[in-house]
C-alpha cells in the first residue's frame, strides 16, 4: 500500500495475490485495521475486474467474494480444488477410487464370510494374481526401455 493507504498499481492488477489478501482479511481480529482497510479495498478491486477476467479467474474470484476458501465446507472445497488444479489427474484418482472400493468389499467378504479353506485358496490365487500382473507390467516396462534405447541410437 502506499502513503494514502491506496493499493499500488502493480499490486492492484495481481488478481490472484488480492484474492489471497482478501481472504487472509478474514482472519483478523476485532479492532485491526490494516486488514479491515485491506478488506474494504481488496473487495472494490476485486468487483471492478470481475468482468475483466477470463472464466477461470472470473469463477474463483466471484466464489470468493461469496465466502472465502477457509469459511467454506473443507469436503467441497477439497474436491473443488481437484477439479481445478488437477484435471489431467481427475480421471486417474477415480479409477483408484473405483480400486480401493472394490478391494475394501472383497476385504470385508474375506473377514466375514470365508472359512478358512476357502481363505487360504483365495489368498494364493490372489498371490498368483498379482505376481502375474507384476511380471508382465514389468516386462512390459523393459521391452518400452528397450526399444527407447534402440530407436533414439
Amino acid at each position: 500500500m502506499d502513503a494514502n493507504g491506496e493499493l499500488k498499481k502493480s499490486s492492484s492488477e495481481d488478481i490472484e495475490g488480492l484474492l489471497s489478501l482478501y481472504e487472509a482479511s478474514y482472519l483478523g481480529s476485532s479492532g485491526e485495521d490494516v486488514l479491515s482497510h485491506a478488506m474494504e479495498i481488496t473487495t472494490r478491486h476485486l468487483r471492478i475486474s470481475l468482468s475483466q477476467l477470463n472464466p477461470k479467474f472470473h469463477k474463483k474470484v466471484f466464489e470468493g467474494l461469496k465466502l472465502p476458501r477457509h469459511m467454506r465446507m473443507g469436503r467441497l472445497e477439497a474436491r473443488r480444488y481437484i477439479e481445478e488444479y488437477e484435471p489431467s489427474f481427475s480421471g486417474s484418482k477415480i479409477e483408484l477410487a473405483k480400486a480401493i472400493a472394490i478391494l475394501l468389499v472383497i476385504d470385508d467378504i474375506y473377514d466375514t464370510y470365508g472359512s478358512y479353506d476357502d481363505l487360504i485358496l483365495f489368498t494364493e490365487a490372489i498371490k498368483r494374481d498379482m505376481y502375474g500382473i507384476s511380471a508382465s507390467f514389468l516386462s512390459d516396462i523393459r521391452w518400452g526401455y528397450i526399444r527407447k534405447c534402440i530407436t533414439s541410437s
